[in-house]
């Protein structure tokens, strides 16, 4: 951390590949009703299909982000989402580097380039 700015510890939800629009609803609802100090942030990763849904329900206090983006804004790449379109949902981060996607063979350099895109636009990177 940088000298004299304090960070505030973040706790995020990755839902992985679950969920339905039943079960959104039930999640949001119950982190609408939730109790949440602003000691903590809070955030939540839901499936790409779902982030919408979740970004225009849940309460603004806690933050949306996605599972992956990729690392350029625009062009052909097939089921790839740009940080670009994270930003234009509202959203606040993209998890990038995820263990399970590094088994399926992502390296450090391609990582390194989908953190430094995203960043650059903005979202926070974990």
């Amino acid at each position: 951390a940088m000298a004299g700015v304090a960070r505030i510890p973040m706790v995020c939800g990755n839902w992985k590949l679950n969920g339905s629009r039943s079960m959104v609803k039930q999640l949001v609802d119950m982190l609408n009703g939730a109790s949440i100090t602003e000691a903590v942030q809070v955030g939540v990763a839901p499936s790409a299909v779902h982030l919408d849904m979740v970004r225009q329900s849940l309460r603004s206090e806690v933050m949306v982000g996605a599972q992956d983006c990729w690392l350029a804004g625009s062009g052909a790449h097939t089921g790839e989402t740009s940080a670009d379109m994270l930003l234009d949902l509202g959203l606040e981060f993209s998890i990038v580097g995820h263990s399970e996607r590094r088994e399926r063979g992502e390296t450090s350099d391609l990582i390194g380039q989908k953190a430094a895109y995203a960043a650059s636009k903005g979202l926070t990177v974990i």
